[in-house]
Order: C-alpha cells, then sequence, then structure tokens
C-alpha cells in the first residue's frame, strides 16, 4: 500500500490522471493505501474526459468533499463511483477504510 497525505489551503485533488482515448489502458489505482491530510479534497479531477482512478481498500481521513469527483467544469467528463465494500456511493464517501 501506499501513504498519500495531501494538504489543501482551499480546495484540491489527490489525483489528476487523463486519457487520450477511452481504449488506453491506462490510470492510476491506489490499493491498501492510507489517504489523510488538511482541507477540503476530491479524491480526483478530471484532466481529460477519459480519466480513470481507482481507490480500493484504503483506509480515507474525513477530508474527501461529498462530491467525490470534480469534472473541471466539463459535464462531459463524467465520474462513476464504487465503494470496494459494495455499500454505494454514500459508503465509499465516508472517512474509514474502503
Amino acid at each position: 500500500g501506499c501513504h498519500v497525505h495531501a494538504i489543501a489551503r482551499l480546495t484540491g485533488a489527490v489525483t489528476a490522471q487523463n486519457r487520450g482515448s477511452i481504449l488506453d489502458d491506462t490510470g492510476f489505482s491506489f490499493v491498501k493505501c492510507k489517504v489523510t491530510g488538511s482541507g477540503a479534497l476530491y479524491l480526483g479531477r478530471a484532466w481529460g474526459p477519459f480519466s480513470r482512478v481507482v481507490f480500493a481498500y484504503t483506509y480515507m481521513d474525513n477530508i474527501i468533499l461529498p462530491k467525490g469527483w470534480y469534472n473541471w467544469g466539463d459535464p462531459n467528463r463524467r465520474c462513476s463511483m464504487d465503494s470496494t465494500n459494495a455499500q454505494g456511493q454514500e459508503q465509499a464517501l465516508q472517512a474509514g477504510f474502503h
């Protein structure tokens, strides 16, 4: 696992990923990690229309904004969220282990 400690003065993002195509097999994955820090944070911001980020079995402090993901003002940059505990979006955004 890894430990990501993010500090945001106002609002920030833990990740900013971009893929050139939906067919690209790239992305960021965080498995058995810990996300801590201060400020208000998104799990990620979509740098492009095909961004892909996965957080699995990861502990998160209560610093993640309820929206979870930021589309950078472009509604075409859609995000989907799944909790690895299969308890829905609400569980994925609560502090604790996911």
